[in-house]
């Protein structure tokens, strides 16, 4: 057996390795909140107050989709009370222990960040919406509640079925 052959099985071995410790790793960080479902539908509702005194009423609803390999975009809707137009966004979610949760390659529609009534540091968050970090602090049947990483801020949202 020449020493190319041995390489080559060597560098197969190894590429097998990889391919099944990736597999467990991506397993071991699927979500117990999905409880094993690839798609779920969360809502909630926030008054969010700002500086001047105005006050103002947000609901969210977000699908969250997860699988472990070919992931299939999530997606949330946003609708603030008095206001004529609500807005869309879509992302990728990625899972990573048990609490960690990054949104990736965020698509959200042309004008929607210009909006007066969007708290200012989710105004922020939204211009810079490429990578979004959660950290899962509580869940169980029917609520999720989460801090975002660079806000801060606790919010919870309710799972519909």
């Amino acid at each position: 057996m020449s020493s190319v052959d041995r390489l080559f099985k060597v560098l197969l071995f190894l590429a097998i390795v990889t391919t099944i410790a990736n597999v467990v790793v991506k397993y071991k960080d699927s979500p117990e909140f999905m409880d094993g479902r690839s798609s779920q539908l969360y809502y909630s509702d926030n008054l969010n107050f700002k500086l001047n005194g105005d006050v103002f009423f947000i609901e969210d609803y977000h699908t969250v989709n997860y699988r472990m390999f070919f992931n299939k975009k999530s997606h949330s809707s946003r609708v603030i009370s008095g206001e004529e137009q609500g807005m869309y966004f879509s992302y990728f979610a990625d899972f990573y222990s048990d609490n960690l949760v990054q949104f990736t390659d965020f698509t959200l529609p042309n004008g929607t960040i210009g909006d007066k009534k969007v708290i200012e540091v989710e105004a922020h968050a939204l211009r810079r919406l490429n990578n979004e970090m959660l950290q899962i602090i509580h869940w169980n049947k029917k609520v999720l509640c989460y801090t975002k990483i660079l806000e801060g801020g606790v919010k919870c949202i309710i799972r519909r079925k």
